[in-house]
């Protein structure tokens, strides 16, 4: 995709209202405010104790997405993936073309036993000896700018 002509954010699943990662994608941010839509609302009828599943009904789609349309969707915290899948599994379902996700925040656990454990503390101290470069991933160490 040379581009997406719409960029969206994953809702707030507690009802938060004006969420600020909508103002930030919408208002403030030059390259996303003329394509951002807010084209998800959170079910209010999603179990709660269902918080880390995949499910298509974690989120309503607003309006119609015209058939085949790119769609970048921005999320603050990745931690299981399970909402962003859940919203791009539905936007599919509704006729979206391809689709983009950018994580702003990665959430783990670096106390974990096992191999989990292991590459979290091995992350941490690699992403720590890189210190913080707007334009360099700390995840690969590659220039992403």
């Amino acid at each position: 995709v040379a581009s997406f002509p719409i960029v969206t954010t994953i809702p707030s699943t507690k009802g938060r209202e004006n969420h600020p990662l909508a103002r930030m994608v919408g208002d403030r941010i030059g390259i996303t405010r003329d394509r951002f839509q807010p084209l998800l609302v959170a079910n209010p009828d999603f179990p709660e104790s269902r918080d880390r599943d995949f499910s298509v009904e974690r989120f309503a789609v607003l309006g119609q997405i015209k058939t085949g349309t790119p769609v970048l969707i921005i999320d603050d915290t990745f931690t299981t993936g399970s909402r962003v899948q859940s919203a791009a599994a539905l936007l599919k379902n509704k006729g979206s073309g391809p689709l983009g996700v950018v994580c702003i925040g990665r959430h783990f656990v670096s106390n974990q036993d096992g191999e989990y454990g292991v590459a979290a503390q091995n992350y941490l101290r690699h992403s720590r000896s890189l210190g913080w470069d707007w334009n360099c991933c700390s995840y690969c160490d590659e220039r992403v700018l």
